[in-house]
């Protein structure tokens, strides 16, 4: 977010569910195309995330929209 977004705010709820710890982290900045970002990027960035979330039995959700900002969603079971 601070390399990539130019955000100017963001915001992080971490919460308890019944069966699972929920975490959404939003911000206000440029955002981006994810699906063309993951198909085309050299970098591995995005990948290592989905890969990680993969590792732990975890759900990562992301969103974003040019000129409308990014959503992280991530849930993992416990």
């Amino acid at each position: 977010m601070v390399k990539h977004a130019d955000a100017k705010s963001a915001s992080i709820i971490v919460e308890r569910k019944d069966n699972s710890i929920e975490a959404v982290i939003r911000d206000n900045g440029k955002g981006f195309e994810f699906s063309e970002t993951l198909k085309e990027s050299s970098s591995l960035g995005m990948k290592t995330l989905l890969e990680r979330a993969k590792i732990i039995r975890s759900t990562l959700k992301i969103k974003s929209k040019y000129n409308q900002g990014t959503t992280v969603e991530l849930v993992i079971p416990v």
